[in-house]
């Protein structure tokens, strides 16, 4: 409490008036963003990512080549941002845009300890993409849509494009108030709680409050049904396809289970909502926070829908409560987040059901990707991945393949205790390797450094790395 209370203080705080318009596929928005500079040195200028520019031309969307069918099944379209204002205390300002990257020259610089605030005024086109951002035949996934504010820390500000490859995004906690009106029949999930939904002539307003969140997403539909359950203090939505109420029950019951499991093991998730949302979304699931998006596809019979839910629940963990630059430490939260699937398997199925998941998602896949690839190192940021096989063998198996060796050498209790004094020590924050390895020593005592970094590090096989 005392921590996000501390953060509250100076964290970014966004409002966002929204003004939704499907038939045009299109947003309005009146955005003001109260920036308080909480860092060891003035600001001569702020970045903001404006990652819909990613998607107005079909030769440069972040999709991999061999995927661009798929991710735009219904033939391309171009979606962008356009900025038609730009205040900085309710004056005009210079700015400069390249691509996804928005520079804004402050004509005085923000102190330490002071405030600005900025307002946007800017329309959104929504691209016909079945991915974070865009539209298909039954939602709209509004995610990575607003501009939000870069991250400044040690390094300077970070203005990574959108890669192709992985989640590129970074991003501080903030706080986030957002009203968007849409027509009367479309349902909207978001990150944050619905304070209240009103009429405003032949559309519904509906009010979005969040916790401290590091991002805000939404997605809506007009064929979209609602079941939810509770898991202590959260309330949890599913969000399904009419014709999908028996998939859309099962994701609400692993969805619970999940929360459940994870509040117990490593730490409680402190809000009052968590959505998992069916949609059109063509590349499994993605974590956004208070809500996951995945794919319609998993709504059907087989065992994948269980372990796409589970994993995505983890990360409202990793990534979500802890963060961490998944640019250049993706393993942090992928590694994490398979390896918290895994644990959820053991304990409600048993250890040789674990064991055999381990196997069949992790283990075996790993493997055989090495028959016929030279396996890369773990720790590399994402524009030194060749492709999705490439990213997926090294940061979410191998990864994962690590965290299991360290739980055979620590012992299951002691890698929990040192996840738990992680969490507790990161909350709200943005984690790094260094991080993880002090909670491993902190527990323990021994100094795991070398060993962590020999398996982040190495390009040699399996047998070779432990």
């Amino acid at each position: 409490q005392k921590i996000s209370q501390n953060i509250m203080k100076t964290c970014p705080r966004y409002e966002m008036d929204v003004t939704f318009h499907p038939e045009e596929k299109k947003i309005d928005v009146f955005q003001t963003i109260e920036i308080t500079n909480d860092k060891e040195k003035e600001l001569k200028e702020l970045y903001f990512h404006l990652y819909p520019n990613a998607f107005k031309t079909f030769d440069q969307v972040p999709f991999p080549r061999g995927e661009r069918e798929r991710a735009y099944p219904e033939g391309f379209a171009p979606g962008y941002i356009t900025l038609k204002k730009l205040l900085v205390e309710s004056r005009q300002i210079n700015f400069e845009i390249d691509d996804t990257l928005l520079k804004i020259i402050l004509e005085e610089p923000l102190k330490l300890g002071k405030k600005q605030v900025l307002t946007f005024e800017y329309e959104v086109v929504i691209p016909p993409s079945h991915g974070r951002f865009g539209c298909g035949q039954n939602t709209f996934n509004i995610a990575n849509w607003y501009p939000i504010l870069a991250v400044y820390d040690e390094k300077g500000w970070h203005k990574d494009p959108y890669y192709s490859v992985g989640d590129p995004f970074y991003s501080e906690v903030g706080l986030y108030e957002v009203h968007i009106k849409a027509p009367k029949d479309y349902t909207i999930a978001a990150s944050g709680s619905l304070q209240k939904k009103y009429e405003e002539g032949d559309q519904d307003v509906w009010s979005f409050n969040t916790g401290l969140v590091r991002d805000f997403a939404w997605i809506t539909g007009t064929s979209l049904d609602v079941k939810e359950v509770s898991a202590g203090k959260t309330r949890i939505t599913s969000y399904y396809p009419k014709d999908k109420e028996v998939y859309g029950m099962q994701a609400l019951d692993h969805a619970q289970n999940a929360l459940f499991f994870f509040n117990d093991y490593f730490g409680q998730y402190p809000y009052d909502e968590y959505c998992v949302v069916a949609s059109d979304f063509y590349i499994g699931g993605m974590e956004y926070p208070n809500l996951v998006i995945i794919g319609v596809d998993f709504y059907s019979a087989g065992e994948f829908l269980e372990y796409v839910v589970v994993h995505e629940t983890a990360h409202q963990w990793w990534y979500g409560l802890v963060g961490n630059n998944q640019i250049e430490e993706a393993w942090l939260d992928e590694a994490l987040a398979e390896y918290s699937t895994l644990l959820y398997y053991e304990y409600f199925y048993g250890r040789k059901t674990g064991q055999k998941v381990y196997e069949e998602a992790i283990f075996n896949p790993y493997k055989l990707y090495e028959v016929s690839n030279t396996p890369g190192p773990i720790l590399r940021p994402l524009s030194d991945f060749t492709d999705w096989k490439d990213y997926s063998a090294a940061v979410y198996y191998k990864g994962a393949i690590m965290l299991m060796d360290l739980e055979g050498r620590m012992g299951k209790g002691k890698l929990q205790e040192a996840l738990c004094y992680y969490f507790k020590k990161s909350l709200y924050k943005n984690a790094t390797t260094a991080d993880f390895i002090k909670a491993l020593n902190h527990v323990t005592g021994v100094d795991w450094t070398d060993y962590i970094y020999n398996w982040l590090e190495c390009n040699e096989i399996l047998e070779k790395v432990a």
